[in-house]
């Protein structure tokens, strides 16, 4: 008999259905790749639970059933939250999954804790940002972070995205996680003039959007391209960032992109620029490695990937050290197309999609056969 897996990922859908105004990130991406993944492996049989985007309450599309849960708004008082909740479980209990596959920081971790130990199922959780592993977010969201620790701390399995943040599970949590790197497809790169500094992102404080704006002042005689999808939760700031990018003369502002379309911006950047205040392995740095473009990035450098395969700058937090780099290497065409040759031979050799597949398929059938071979 086939082993049910489950994955949770509401803000997956648009992957899947190519649905327009749907925020999504990096993980709803990895989660969208790893269910494909498993999907094609007939030892098992593969459900995933979105929001609700007004489609039916579960459509079968190719190998993966979808079910419709529930969307989460950000400002939502705790009875709301309860009610959602609990019929997360009820539908849990309904699909009778033998595995849970979760990713991101969530209270919802602990509904997970308790299906699985009331059925004897399993759980397994991908995490997705720093602040997921260094206890920032269980520190800053009260009792729903307390939730989540419960949740990620009685989860069978814990793969995660760098050596860095495995080591800080097993600091804060005494979790030995299993490496698993982000995954993207290999394409076909295209030769064409590349022209501009690319930043990309959906809005949140925590990306720091405005530093990207204030780099693009003070280097007028370069040509920037930002992509910023909205957010709901910071409106009026993204009005605001909105307004300010229109009325500047060297910037190009798009709200946003289909993802199946984005790779040809980056596939026309010089230099792809992160301004975040933390991540897990950005999706972005992929799509600019795959492009052979190099990163140049304020606070982000897993396992200092960046510096130890030269095919970056990382600022350490300076600004004005970013942005110096920026102009600087903007017009040394040569030595940025070297950084963004380095980034590529990374990306081919670390995170091919095809690869990571593979390692994944192995997990989940460790997981559940290891015992029997």
């Amino acid at each position: 008999m086939k082993k049910k897996i489950v994955f949770i990922s509401l803000n997956s859908y648009e992957f899947f259905f190519e649905t327009p105004n749907v925020t999504h990130g990096g993980a709803e991406l990895q989660m969208y790749y790893l269910a494909n993944a498993i999907s094609k492996n007939n030892k098992f049989e593969v459900s995933f639970i979105v929001g609700d985007y007004g489609q039916k309450k579960k459509i079968v599309s190719g190998n993966i059933q979808f079910y419709k849960t529930y969307n989460l708004p950000a400002k939502e008082n705790n009875i709301k939250k309860t009610i959602k909740m609990l019929s997360l479980f009820i539908l849990l209990v309904k699909v009778n999954p033998d595995l849970i596959v979760s990713s991101s920081a969530a209270s919802w971790l602990f509904i997970m804790a308790i299906y699985k130990k009331l059925f004897q199922k399993k759980h397994l959780h991908r995490t997705a940002s720093l602040l997921e592993v260094n206890k920032e977010w269980i520190k800053q969201n009260g009792i729903r972070g307390r939730l989540f620790e419960f949740g990620l701390e009685k989860a069978d399995i814990i793969i995660t995205q760098s050596k860095e943040h495995r080591a800080l599970l097993q600091i804060n949590h005494g979790i030995n996680a299993i490496l698993l790197k982000n995954g993207l497809k290999q394409l076909p790169k295209e030769l064409i003039p590349k022209t501009y500094v690319l930043w990309v992102g959906r809005y949140d404080p925590i990306k720091q959007p405005d530093l990207f704006l204030k780099i693009a002042k003070e280097l007028t005689d370069i040509q920037f391209l930002m992509i910023c999808p909205g957010n709901s939760t910071f409106q009026k700031e993204y009005n605001a960032l909105h307004k300010t990018a229109q009325n500047m003369s060297n910037l190009i502002f798009i709200p946003e992109v289909p993802f199946h379309q984005i790779q040809k911006y980056f596939d026309s950047a010089k230099i792809f620029v992160n301004t975040s205040v933390a991540e897990g392995f950005p999706n972005t740095f992929l799509q600019a490695a795959a492009a052979s473009v190099p990163v140049f990035s304020l606070n982000v450098n897993p396992d200092n990937y960046l510096t130890d395969h030269n095919c970056g700058i990382y600022a350490e937090n300076n600004i004005i050290g970013l942005s110096e780099s920026i102009e600087k290497y903007y017009t040394e065409n040569e030595k940025t197309e070297e950084m963004g040759q380095r980034h590529y031979e990374y990306f081919i050799e670390n995170h091919l999609l095809a690869n990571i597949e593979k390692q994944f398929n192995t997990i989940i059938e460790n997981l559940f056969f290891q015992q029997s071979n």
